[in-house]
């Protein structure tokens, strides 16, 4: 469902040079929402070590189309190359992470007229289930560190519906052809 998991102990968890987190496991256990090992946080919750109230979470993925091209998994692999590193297939998400009271119309004319363009994306709400043959990575910021895209949304979700609203974006790689700490290793350098 929504949120995001904890850290769970086959989560392999470092911080990047330029102040962003980043996790990688064996997909299923991310992802998979029957995960007893997972529960979804509220985003304050993972932002800060502040007590919060419980206001939902709504995780938003963006995915580019097969025919717009995926140019940031491209990039990846073209960066993990120079490095020796040969990555079989990658693909590449945008992640909006909204923490708001939005009802359902609301929330879905966020993600038609904010966020998604639907002539090169498509838009998953929620968590999509990847093949189970990839690796995940996900980029986001640290609490403390900017992240201009995640204001200038939350301002404009605001503007839309009226409703206050926090925002925090990140990117999911699926990257297919390495093993957990080859991902990691490769990851560390290149993400």
């Amino acid at each position: 469902g929504p949120g995001l998991p904890e850290q769970a102990p086959s989560v392999k968890r470092f911080t990047l040079l330029f102040g962003a987190v980043l996790e990688v496991s064996l997909i299923a256990r991310i992802i998979h929402p029957s995960s007893p090992k997972l529960r979804p946080i509220g985003l304050r919750s993972w932002m800060s070590n502040a007590s919060a109230t419980a206001t939902r979470v709504h995780r938003i993925q963006i995915h580019p189309t097969d025919h717009a091209g995926a140019p940031r998994a491209s990039e990846f692999i073209h960066r993990a190359a120079l490095l020796g590193t040969t990555i079989t297939k990658a693909t590449s998400a945008r992640i909006y992470l909204i923490e708001a009271d939005l009802s359902e119309d609301q929330l879905d004319e966020v993600v038609t007229k904010l966020l998604c363009n639907p002539v090169v994306e498509t838009v998953q709400v929620g968590t999509s289930t990847p093949n189970s043959d990839a690796i995940l990575a996900e980029i986001h910021p640290l609490p403390g560190v900017m992240d201009p895209p995640a204001q200038s949304t939350a301002a404009a979700i605001t503007a839309l519906t009226g409703v206050d609203a926090m925002v925090s974006t990140g990117y999911r790689y699926e990257i297919y052809g390495l093993d957990a700490d080859e991902t990691e290793s490769i990851a560390e350098r290149v993400l």
